[in-house]
């Protein structure tokens, strides 16, 4: 498997492998310390004898796979978007955004934007 972030092409370096596994098996590589970034990857079967199959890239060829953002930046973008959602109530109890009065605790991001009491 090759991990690269977006700017950077593919190439032989820097391979992620895992052992043999049987036929129709799952195989799980993990990478750590990533940092902040757009990613993309593609992957490939290589057989006990060296026979290989063509590199398959994941999703769209040439788009963005995955983003790494700290906790601080993932955060900020989605306060973001909370701020453009609208802010609702159940017309006697208006709260503020994401807080729902009836039952007295801050909804989720996705009930801010489709409807929360």
């Amino acid at each position: 498997m090759k991990l690269k972030e977006f700017n950077q092409s593919f190439n032989e370096q820097d391979l992620l492998e895992s052992g043999f596994i049987s036929s129709g098996s799952e195989a799980v590589i993990t990478k750590q310390n990533l940092t902040d970034g757009e990613y993309h990857w593609r992957a490939r079967v290589v057989d006990d004898k060296g026979n290989a199959s063509d590199w398959q890239e994941f999703g769209t060829s040439g788009n963005v796979d995955f983003i790494v953002k700290s906790l601080q930046q993932a955060a900020a973008d989605l306060a973001k978007k909370v701020v453009d959602a609208p802010y609702l109530g159940d017309g006697e109890n208006f709260g503020g955004k994401g807080w729902d009065p009836l039952q007295s605790l801050y909804v989720s991001s996705n009930e801010i934007f489709n409807g929360y009491n």
